[in-house]
């Protein structure tokens, strides 16, 4: 194997430990702050006030260039909208909202069931609108890359790898929504790029039995083309 460089750690995946779990529903959190800021670019203003009802899904937050909006996670009251500590270490404008545990949901919201019928600039807007962003370190909005990149894209990559240890988030995803994640990637396709599509997956091994307290694991990498259902 080829290295890029020498040095450095490799722990164990211990993907074992939560590759075969099962999916649960989350805890119902009594207060929710929904940070104004989810993405590079420019913050959005908060589009509610102290004291309003908010739906889950509604749209909280938005704003203007680089932007994308943020939505209440659950339904309920808006408490404050103040700064609160983000993950990121610095202090973010945020929507605070008292969960009522109704999850009521947003009905303004517009079903698309056929998106064949759908045009690129609505696709787009449906995406932007969705606050749909990178999930790399840059968050950054997925409306612009695609609208950056329309007509330069031969294959799209649906990216289900997981080299850091313990997480499987995107394997279990594979294996108990396939038909979901299956569905949604043609609707790339209708004008933003006319290619192949390749699902790209970590297949984690066990070196040992996850008996042994020197259990190593080991990540091997696969591609699955959608048009042929190959294995690269």
């Amino acid at each position: 194997m080829k290295r890029l460089f020498w040095g450095g750690l490799h722990p164990a995946d211990r993907k074992e430990l939560s590759s075969s779990a099962q999916l649960d529903t989350a805890f119902q959190p009594k207060v929710v702050a929904i940070p104004m800021q989810q993405h590079i670019g420019a913050p959005c203003t908060p589009l509610v006030q102290v004291g309003d009802q908010v739906k889950l899904g509604q749209k909280v937050g938005d704003g203007q260039g680089l932007c994308v909006p943020v939505h209440a996670s659950v339904s309920g009251k808006v408490i404050a909208i103040e700064p609160r500590r983000h993950p990121s270490g610095r202090d973010i404008l945020s929507v605070v909202i008292e969960n009522d545990g109704l999850d009521t949901p947003d009905t303004t919201l517009v079903p698309h069931p056929d998106y064949s019928q759908l045009d690129t600039d609505t696709i787009l807007a449906i995406i932007r609108e969705a606050g749909v962003v990178g999930h790399g370190g840059a968050a950054f909005p997925s409306n612009m890359k695609a609208l950056t990149n329309l007509g330069k894209i031969d294959t799209l990559i649906v990216n289900a790898c997981e080299c850091e240890p313990y997480i499987t988030a995107d394997d279990i995803l594979l294996r108990t929504s396939p038909a979901e994640v299956l569905e949604g990637t043609p609707s790339w396709q209708l004008g933003i790029w006319d290619g192949k599509a390749l699902i790209s997956h970590t297949l984690s091994t066990d070196a040992e039995s996850s008996e042994s307290a020197d259990v190593t694991s080991s990540a091997a990498y696969c591609s699955i083309d959608l048009a042929t259902g190959q294995s690269t």
